[in-house]
């Protein structure tokens, strides 16, 4: 259970958020503080790293895309 949500790990979210980012960014980003920008909608979840926007499948933790 993780700040996202009760069926997956926050790691799991982040793990699949480092794959959006390239190799210098991945690992310089601190994704557990963006982690307490999620919010739910009607699509899933939607987390905020920055400036950018991702939508997080509810269920599974996986990003189902980013949000322009």
């Amino acid at each position: 259970m993780g700040v996202v949500s009760k069926y997956f790990a926050d790691e799991t979210v982040i793990s699949s958020l480092r794959g959006h980012y390239d190799a210098n960014e991945r690992y310089s980003i601190n994704f557990h503080y963006w982690l307490h920008t999620a919010t739910i909608t009607k699509d899933g979840i939607l987390v905020r790293v920055g400036s950018r926007r991702f939508l997080v499948d509810e269920f599974t933790g996986a990003v189902i895309r980013e949000v322009r």
